[in-house]
């Protein structure tokens, strides 16, 4: 049984879906277990996706996934575990999982096996990790020339060590060259 607790919204199909006080003019496309408490947000389809604040926010699909941001306009595309945070407006995840930004504007792909993808907090980051490295939050948590900045772009792929701490291959790129 889906519900909805909030004015011209809709659920078009799936179960247990519902779009909750605030969610007014929102959509469930499908799927099960989806919530929308956000106004003017979207929710295509897959299990468990929360957009619990974050006017103007969508998640296409996918498992678990959540947006909390509260000034809005953040996007996941699909995969499973990721999490758009309350200071992380207009951010995006087009996919993967485990990948958790917490900083306004940041662009975070990538499915790490360890632990997570995380920007740690700074806004305007482009960060990518891969599925047998290390997680990019491990160098990003670095200082003097493995340090994060913001408005900066992080790749890591590979593994340089048994830690996973070292990518093969990173390209650090800041405002200073």
């Amino acid at each position: 049984v889906n519900g909805i607790l909030a004015g011209d919204s809709g659920i078009v199909a799936g179960d247990g879906n519902g779009i909750n006080s605030g969610g007014d003019r929102s959509v469930i496309g499908g799927g099960n277990n989806n919530s929308v408490s956000s106004a003017d947000s979207f929710i295509g389809a897959g299990n468990a996706n929360i957009i619990s604040a974050g006017q103007y926010s969508v998640i296409a699909s996918g498992q678990s996934n959540s947006i909390a941001a509260t000034g809005g306009n953040a996007a996941i595309g699909g995969g499973a575990s990721n999490n758009i945070f309350a200071a992380a407006d207009f951010a995006t995840i087009p996919g993967g999982r485990n990948n958790q930004v917490t900083g306004s504007g940041t662009f975070m792909a990538g499915a790490p096996s360890l632990t997570t993808n995380n920007d740690n907090g700074l806004p305007n980051m482009f960060v990518w990790g891969d599925t047998t490295g290390m997680q990019v939050s491990a160098v990003a948590t670095g200082t003097g020339s493995s340090a994060a900045l913001a408005n900066t772009v992080w790749f890591g792929a590979g593994t340089g060590s048994v830690l996973n701490t070292t990518p093969v291959f990173t390209i650090f790129s800041g405002p200073v060259r």
